[in-house]
């Protein structure tokens, strides 16, 4: 199975929404004993805001559990143009990146309900 085959899928358990500039924030629940001991011993937050920028904020909005990654990409060249080259790159970099915070899953075609 080619990796851009595969559909991205948003993990629920993070929750996001759009800034005013239409950007992305997802909230990141800091759990686990290093964050329950730096939340009591540092007051870091519980939960963090991460603010995607302006080609993170297009993909993320793009991940609909129904588009495949190469579905993405094609958006990405048609809506980006020019600079559709290094966000493409970008994009299977971003794609692992989510994938191993556990913010996406990634499901084969046949998997797909």
């Amino acid at each position: 199975m080619n990796y851009e085959d595969l559909i991205p899928v948003i993990n629920n358990e993070y929750k996001w929404e759009l800034t005013s500039d239409k950007n992305v924030v997802v909230y990141v629940i800091n759990k686990g004993f290093f964050h329950t001991c730096a939340r009591k011993f540092m007051k870091t937050p519980q939960i963090s805001e991460v603010e995607l920028d302006e080609y993170g904020s297009y993909v993320w909005k793009k991940i609909d559990g129904v588009r495949s990654i190469s579905d993405i990409s094609g958006d990405i060249i048609r809506d980006f143009g020019e600079e559709a080259n290094l966000a493409v790159q970008r994009l299977v970099m971003f794609m692992q990146m989510l994938r191993s915070h556990h913010m996406i899953f990634l499901q084969k075609y046949s998997d797909k309900k």
